[in-house]
């Protein structure tokens, strides 16, 4: 079970919590921003049409101004009048004596929205311009972005859980990472350390040290190389090189590196590749994946490890088989073989299997392990073309 870090996680959670409020908030901002500037807007050009006509002559058929109106004193209760009209009208004549003259009034209800004066310049009129649709049309634009930086909002803090969860999760295998990485390290140079002072103190001859400094230096220097590589492989900048290659070349160089310590432990070596097997790949790529293969295969074997390659009847692809007759491999092992320094039933793998997997994704191929007939099957998949 991984357990995280409570501060990596109370770090991440609010920073994105935080990024997703300053969205919201920058977004309802812009919104309440847009409001107050359209609403405004409005008001300016409704008084400023209003200023107009009052200092000049009133004429009902005026084109300079067409969205002002005039409204009689004489026409109340007049049945074409709409609902705004007849309450401007009503609400002026109850209210009479406290409205000033020739002075831009405000007048609203539920139904309606006005601007008006009173002119007294002939016969007593209501001067007025509806703004109703006009305001009602920005409240409705305005409640619109309102739902939709709300819909917003709730998505990003959906993807904020989701990205804090990955975060996370990728902070506890950064450090579990690194923890396994200063454990593996910490094993060869402990061994140096302990055998430069069994040959100080005469405990063991320079040429016994001399082999295990030698054996636990080349270990080292794997270890960094593979974690250099992955490294490359997680920043995006390795490439494959690109060229067309008999993948049965490559696999006879891989076999080449286990061989001695096959013929040492009397493990058979077959291989059955019977036609030329030509692919477009990153040759030392997918040699270090066929090395790691074949080194996590030797060192289970029983007696014999076959290394078999076709082409695939159903698609112009690859299927390289590489089998072994030791212990087979448990389900729960199968699952997390090439997962970096897992420890499953079998001992440690190191990072070995996870950069084999990564090298043979990266030409778009895959690799499975199974147990099948009593033997460890590593099948790998490739494409001729990338």
């Amino acid at each position: 079970m991984i357990t995280f870090d409570r501060k990596k996680v109370s770090l991440n959670r609010k920073t994105l919590g935080l990024v997703v409020m300053l969205s919201m908030i920058s977004g309802v901002v812009i919104i309440i921003l847009f409001y107050a500037t359209e609403m405004l807007h409005i008001h300016r050009r409704a008084v400023d049409s209003l200023h107009e006509v009052m200092e000049q002559v009133w004429l009902p058929s005026s084109k300079t101004v067409p969205d002002i109106f005039s409204l009689g004193m004489d026409e109340e209760g007049n049945e074409y009048l709409t609902v705004g009209e007849q309450e401007l009208l009503s609400y002026y004549l109850e209210n009479k004596e406290t409205i000033p003259l020739n002075k831009v009034q405000y007048f609203r209800t539920v139904d309606c929205e006005m601007y008006y004066f009173v002119e007294t310049a002939g016969e007593e009129e209501l001067i007025y311009t509806d703004v109703s649709f006009t305001t009602n049309t920005v409240r409705t634009a305005t409640y619109v972005l309102l739902v939709v930086v709300g819909v917003i909002s709730v998505l990003l803090y959906m993807v904020s859980r989701h990205a804090t969860r990955v975060l996370d999760a990728k902070d506890e295998s950064m450090k579990e990472f690194f923890a396994n990485a200063s454990h593996e390290l910490k094993t060869p140079i402990m061994a140096v350390r302990g055998y430069s002072d069994g040959m100080r103190d005469g405990i063991v001859t320079q040429q016994q040290a001399c082999q295990i400094i030698e054996k636990e230096t080349e270990r080292m220097t794997a270890l960094i190389n593979d974690i250099l590589e992955l490294s490359k492989l997680d920043s995006g900048l390795a490439k494959p090189n690109i060229e067309e290659c008999d993948i049965r070349e490559i696999l006879y160089d891989a076999a080449g590196v286990i061989e001695t310590h096959a013929r040492q432990r009397g493990i058979h070596l077959s291989m059955d590749m019977p036609e030329p097997l030509l692919c477009k790949c990153d040759e030392d790529m997918l040699f270090s994946a066929f090395s790691n293969v074949l080194t996590n295969s030797i060192r289970y074997a029983g007696s014999t490890i076959c290394i078999k390659a076709r082409r695939k009847e159903s698609s112009d692809g690859l299927r390289i088989k590489i089998s072994n007759d030791g212990t087979v491999i448990s389900e729960e092992d199968a699952e997390h073989l090439f997962e970096r320094f897992y420890k499953g039933a079998q001992g440690q793998t190191g990072i070995g299997m996870a950069l084999c997997r990564e090298y043979i994704e990266l030409h778009h191929g895959t690799i499975v392990v199974s147990a099948i007939d009593g033997r460890t099957v590593f099948e790998i998949c490739l494409v001729y073309y990338i």
